[in-house]
């Protein structure tokens, strides 16, 4: 049995579903419960969330070509985390595993509720 877990379930509002788990995460380590939290905000939560790592100047432009994002010029170090959502957009460099997983656990995932066990 995994020391962290996550589960995105459906809230409240959503009166058919409620409860309903959309995703989950799990790992026994904090960089690898990151790691996991990090894989599902990008691929597991639908369109409206996506993340992408960075671990150089070079992969941004290679990404975004001439059309380089404002955030782009705030880099300070590398790897850098971009979370993005319908809410917004969150840039983080060189983060810690833990401030990896405050950033996921302090989102907004609108009918979705994260619910956080370990941390």
């Amino acid at each position: 049995m995994a020391k962290y877990k996550a589960q995105w379930v459906k809230g409240q509002q959503c009166r058919v579903s409620r409860g309903k788990v959309v995703a989950e995460a799990a790992a026994d380590s904090l960089p690898e419960f990151a790691k996991q939290l990090c894989n599902v905000y990008g691929n597991g939560l639908g369109d409206g969330f996506s993340f992408c790592k960075f671990d150089s100047e070079k992969e941004i432009e290679d990404c975004y070509g001439e059309d380089l994002p404002e955030w782009h010029k705030q880099t300070t170090d590398y790897p850098v985390f971009v979370f993005s959502s319908n809410f917004g957009a969150e840039i983080l460099c060189k983060p810690t595993a833990t401030a990896i997983i405050n950033q996921i656990c302090g989102e907004s995932y609108g009918d979705y509720d994260l619910e956080v066990k370990g941390v």
